[in-house]
């Protein structure tokens, strides 16, 4: 099968500014056994990107595409698409009305079987991406791509661990010129996916199964779910499961973790959430009767009462306080977490890209809220 590979955005153009997105699918692409034949980057120009799509849909059996499909990028890829393959689009979310949803319309991603030739348009967010890679496009070309010996592979998600110390954790389990582990991790999540070979199902199969037992052994209770699985979406389902109330606070994160569990529940938060109205700490301690932050204070232990005066929210049984604190050397992240039996903290200084400040915050709340109701279950 050939494979085409096209990155839209006029950033990626600048030369101090590293292709993450390419290198990504390529990477994920070339784990599944697949070539890609030719890789592009296209700035936000609608002809030219219409010029490029019309020779790679002639030459190649599927045509990956990412970004530019959104109305921050004026819909590029959409635009050169129809005009490619004469499909309009309709509905609130623009997509060819022959298309088909990857995952939800949520998460952005959809496939076009066109009679000039097979197109994949996928967010350029790096989390949506990796997801609907995993979830959705390698299992499909898992399905179209053919092969005289048999391969198959799983993903095992993990949470709570850094990349390095899955790896060492991971290093000694034995593998064949048949099988192999490798991992890909962002914003405190790491994917683990296991990758075996055989003449046979039969084969194949056991091999996967031996792989993810020891990984299972090793990794525990890091593991949160396979390739179909979102940490937002398997916690709501725990406070569902545990019968358990959350009342969510959030200052100075734009409410990134409220609009995330919203867009996870497809549209309103759950029953079992509810988000204060509040953005900042000012607001908060207004809308609790608490006093104001000192500009010396100890921001610790005022998160600590904040997230413990939640709790007569609604009878809620957690109280979630996400605070993103600007100090001189970056972001300091504090998870406050507090219920019945004692109030946890989760803190962390980050440095990095200023766009995956928002990823990291949801991870590191939502890691700390799942670790909580694994280990207490009830309050």
């Amino acid at each position: 099968m050939k494979v085409e590979l096209i990155t839209v955005g006029n950033d990626l153009l600048l030369s101090d500014i590293i292709n993450t997105v390419a290198a990504l699918v390529t990477r994920k692409l070339t784990e599944a056994g697949v070539v890609l034949t030719c890789r592009l980057t296209v700035g936000e120009d609608v002809a030219l990107l219409t010029d490029v799509l019309r020779t790679a849909v002639a030459r190649a059996d599927l045509v990956v595409v990412v970004g530019g499909i959104d109305e921050a990028q004026d819909y590029v890829t959409l635009r050169a698409i129809a005009t490619v393959t004469g499909h309009s689009f309709t509905g609130d979310q623009p997509i060819p009305s022959a298309a088909q949803w990857l995952a939800s319309k949520q998460s952005g991603g959809w496939l076009l079987a066109a009679a000039e030739g097979t197109i994949v348009c996928l967010p350029r967010q790096r989390l949506e991406l990796a997801y609907l890679l995993d979830a959705h496009l390698l299992p499909w070309l898992r399905r179209h791509i053919p092969t005289e010996r048999i391969s198959a592979w799983l993903l095992l998600r993990t949470v709570g661990m850094m990349e390095s110390n899955v790896r060492q954790e991971l290093a000694d389990i034995t593998l064949n010129d048949n099988s192999r582990i490798t991992f890909d991790s962002f914003a405190g999540q790491t994917a683990v996916r296991l990758w075996a070979e055989g003449s046979t199902e039969q084969e194949v199969t056991a091999e996967l199964e031996r792989l993810r037992t020891e990984v299972s052994q090793r990794l525990g209770a890091h593991i949160y779910g396979g390739e179909q699985d979102l940490l937002p979406q398997v916690v709501l389902d725990l406070l569902q499961q545990k019968q358990v109330n959350l009342v969510l606070a959030e200052c100075d994160t734009g409410q990134v973790l409220a609009r995330l569990l919203e867009t996870t529940a497809a549209g309103s938060l759950s029953d079992r959430v509810r988000a204060v109205p509040t953005a900042n700490a000012g607001q908060l301690a207004h809308y609790l009767g608490l006093s104001s932050l000192p500009a010396q204070g100890d921001l610790t232990q005022w998160c600590r009462r904040a997230a413990e005066q939640l709790l007569p929210q609604d009878d809620a049984g957690l109280g979630l306080l996400v605070y993103n604190h600007l100090t001189p050397g970056g972001i300091q992240m504090l998870i406050t977490l507090a219920s019945p039996l004692g109030v946890s903290i989760t803190q962390r200084s980050f440095s990095g890209r200023p766009e995956n400040i928002d990823h990291w915050v949801c991870s590191l709340a939502l890691a700390h809220l799942r670790r909580w109701l694994l280990v207490h279950g009830t309050v």
